[in-house]
């Protein structure tokens, strides 16, 4: 997604390497964040807003973990 693309590009021109995030962990976290009001969290997608609140709070990890 564009989103762990862009997040990232400052480290690839300082290394000049590609740092390959999981990007379900973000949509994952994405979601808690927009949880239903009955407190389940659907896979119905998620805004750009919910994604880069849980990128300041919950930070991301690699794929290969």
């Amino acid at each position: 997604s564009q989103l762990d693309r862009s997040t990232f590009l400052p480290e690839k021109k300082t290394t000049g390497s590609d740092i390959d995030v999981s990007r379900l962990f973000i949509y994952y976290n994405a979601r808690v964040k927009a949880k239903s009001r009955d407190r389940k969290i659907l896979d119905k997608g998620s805004r750009i807003s919910f994604a880069i609140q849980a990128l300041k709070e919950f930070g991301t990890c690699l794929e290969s973990v």
